[in-house]
């Protein structure tokens, strides 16, 4: 999932993108253009750790923006199947079953997020 990281923030930033992304610290690494023991090292700096937690949280927001749309379609199929009654949508109907449930993990999650920024922030953190 490209976050299109404009020039001018560099490979830290991609390096910071790449480890938010789940790679590894030599394939996040090489993508930076970094030597492991240099990726290494920038992961200590100070900062930079929140700098990873920023991009996961750019990534998580634009996964669940399309976690949303898929949704709108699932909410769409179950109604179809409904009217229709049909048996020979199963896997739709299951598909559709998946993403709402999917949906409704993101939603909490969020939510969890949310009220966790709000007690950080009224702790001072």
């Amino acid at each position: 999932m490209s976050l299109n990281v404009p020039p001018h923030e560099g490979k830290k930033s991609i390096l910071a993108i790449a480890l938010a992304g789940g790679d590894s610290i030599t394939v996040a690494a090489k993508k930076a253009g970094y030597s492991r023991k240099q990726a290494n090292r920038i992961a200590l700096e100070p900062g930079f750790q929140s700098e990873v937690s920023r991009f996961r949280g750019r990534i998580l927001d634009r996964a669940a923006g399309k976690l949303i749309r898929a949704t709108i379609s699932a909410v769409d199929t179950l109604a179809k199947l409904i009217k229709q009654g049909t048996k020979e949508d199963g896997v739709r109907l299951q598909a559709a079953k998946i993403a709402l449930e999917a949906a409704l993990r993101v939603r909490e999650l969020l939510d969890h997020e949310q009220r966790l920024t709000a007690l950080e922030s009224k702790n001072g953190r």
